[in-house]
């Protein structure tokens, strides 16, 4: 049985840290680490150099505070860095007699390993060879599954030599052909996001009539197939006193269900819509560049935070 799939990337540049959250329907947790090592590995390709990603954490949605965590050490580095990362593996390889030099390290994803040779070091090259912008510079990205549901991503940690100020973004063809490579594993690779469903049973229904009922709210209706406890939202209805915002229901009948914890004294009118509230996840096929903005971030996650000792009262 499919799983939705949490996974969160944490990024670290110099003293600020960021995640960025994707999900994936898969057939368990651990299944995620691999696909998701690899998308980060693309993902890292559009940073600018000095930035690292230490941890990716994997989730079942539907259990709470459930998580397993990967360190996938893969970082962004300067051609010395680049140079430095390449002699080590050299030795490495040496080592074990296989090679006597790479001139680039590879990024060795898990599973992938060769025997007998150690984790090589995860050097990214990226597109750009530039130092990373500060983090609360971001590229707007909108992520698009179908004209009823996008979402908007915050893309930190880009070169600082694309972001221009004005008139935007000025990326490469080698940061447009990275980002086209990410964009097409997120596609390929099922990813999507978490949004509230508006098609088939999900979508918004008229309200035929609303009643109080044994001091129950009462809203009748053309059909409908909810369980106790499932949520809905009550829009547009015309009325005195009458319910509007989301709702825990119980069932009464096929064609009526009662609305826990709305108010009782209500004069209903006419017209009105209900909708089930429904997440699941919907899977990307677009990516687009909206330009560039400004947003606030945080400090990285382990960092120790100061406060100020509290004035004593003279």
């Amino acid at each position: 049985m499919a799983i939705e799939g949490r996974v969160t990337f944490f990024f670290t540049s110099g003293k600020y840290g960021w995640s960025e959250t994707l999900w994936k329907n898969i057939g368990s947790v651990e299944a995620l680490e691999r696909p998701a090592t690899k998308l980060g590995a693309l993902r890292m390709a559009l940073c600018g150099t000095g930035v690292k990603m230490p941890y990716i954490r994997y989730s079942d949605d539907a259990i709470r505070r459930d998580s397993l965590i990967s360190t996938p050490g893969l970082e962004t580095r300067d051609a010395a860095g680049r140079a430095a990362a390449a002699a080590e593996l050299s030795l490495v390889y040496q080592g074990g007699g296989l090679a006597p030099h790479l001139t680039k390290p590879p990024v060795i994803f898990p599973g992938m390993e060769q025997p007998g040779i150690p984790a090589a070091p995860k050097v990214i090259q990226p597109a750009i060879d530039d130092t990373a912008d500060v983090a609360y510079s971001a590229l707007l990205i909108r992520m698009e599954s179908s004209s009823l549901y996008r979402r908007l991503m915050y893309m930190r940690g880009c070169p600082d030599a694309m972001i221009v100020n004005p008139p935007g973004p000025r990326p490469t063809k080698a940061w447009l052909d990275a980002y086209e490579e990410w964009a097409n594993e997120l596609n390929k690779g099922a990813w999507g996001f978490k949004a509230l469903l508006k098609e088939g049973p999900n979508a918004p229904r008229f309200i035929n009539g609303m009643v109080v009922v044994a001091n129950q709210t009462v809203v009748q209706v053309t059909d409908h197939t909810f369980k106790p406890g499932d949520m809905v939202r009550i829009e547009s209805v015309k009325g005195a006193s009458v319910p509007r915002g989301v709702y825990a229901v119980d069932p009464i009948n096929p064609t009526s269900f009662s609305l826990r914890g709305a108010p009782l004294g209500l004069s209903y009118d006419r017209g009105g819509t209900y909708q089930a509230q429904v997440r699941g996840i919907v899977p990307i096929v677009n990516v687009l560049v909206r330009g560039q903005t400004r947003r606030a971030t945080g400090r990285p996650f382990d960092s120790p935070v100061g406060r100020r000792a509290k004035k004593k009262n003279k």
